[in-house]
């Protein structure tokens, strides 16, 4: 089964944080959704949500284990823009 590789940039330290895998965008929208709004003093994504973006690389499937990248990540949605108020 294909997988699609996604990262969350963090703009202000101007680096990507480790790649994650899941089956669709909607489901890593989600995921970092609920990041986005975990209360806690700890969740620098909650106490900084301005600050970072999910972006998707391509795709990794897992009976080849061939990845499929993208020329360049793709921004799919910015933290702040996930913020339940």
């Amino acid at each position: 089964m294909k997988r699609i590789v996604f990262s969350v940039y963090d703009r202000r330290a101007e680096l990507f944080m480790a790649p994650f895998l899941m089956v669709s965008q909607g489901q890593a929208t989600r995921s970092f959704g609920d990041e986005v709004n975990r209360a806690d003093r700890e969740n620098v994504v909650h106490q900084h949500p301005e600050d970072f973006e999910l972006f998707e690389f391509g795709t990794w499937d897992d009976v080849t284990g061939r990845y499929e990248l993208f020329g360049a990540p793709r921004r799919l949605v910015l933290a702040s823009d996930l913020v339940v108020r």
